[in-house]
């Protein structure tokens, strides 16, 4: 049986920032977010056996998989299908001008993220099937 384990990513610059990062707008992790990244990668090395590790092709999501895949002295192969979502409009916007310029649009993204979908971006439906689809591809191909 293939198990997959997924790591989220530590903490970005636009975590600091309070920017909607998406994919164009794509800032590296934060002094924390490099802490986070490497005492994830300890756990993981020290519990689990890992054969291959895939990842975004975003900073943040790279950087964070590096310290996995040097722990381990294996190359990272990337799968943009894992990318974060599409924001369109409001890639690299700070949340509050999201909320002022979009604010309707925005209230629907807090309020209810099933139905809801980026200004010009990406709608989440549409970020799930992505995601699925290269999960699903990185599965079939590592069976057992």
């Amino acid at each position: 049986m293939t198990t997959l384990i997924i790591v989220r990513h530590g903490q970005s610059m636009a975590n600091l920032e309070d920017k909607f990062a998406g994919q164009i707008y794509n800032p590296p992790l934060s002094p924390l977010g490099h802490r986070q990244a490497e005492r994830t990668a300890e756990y993981i090395v020290s519990n689990y056996k890992i054969d291959k590790v895939y990842s975004s092709d975003l900073k943040r999501a790279f950087q964070t998989a590096e310290y996995i895949a040097d722990k381990l002295g294996t190359e990272i192969i990337t799968e943009p299908g894992m990318r974060e979502v599409f924001a369109g409009k409001w890639e690299g916007m700070k949340f509050s001008d999201i909320d002022i310029e979009y604010g309707e649009e925005f209230r629907l993204w807090k309020t209810d993220i099933g139905i809801a979908g980026c200004l010009g971006g990406e709608h989440v439906s549409e970020l799930a099937d992505r995601v699925l689809s290269a999960i699903t591809k990185i599965a079939e191909a590592n069976d057992e």
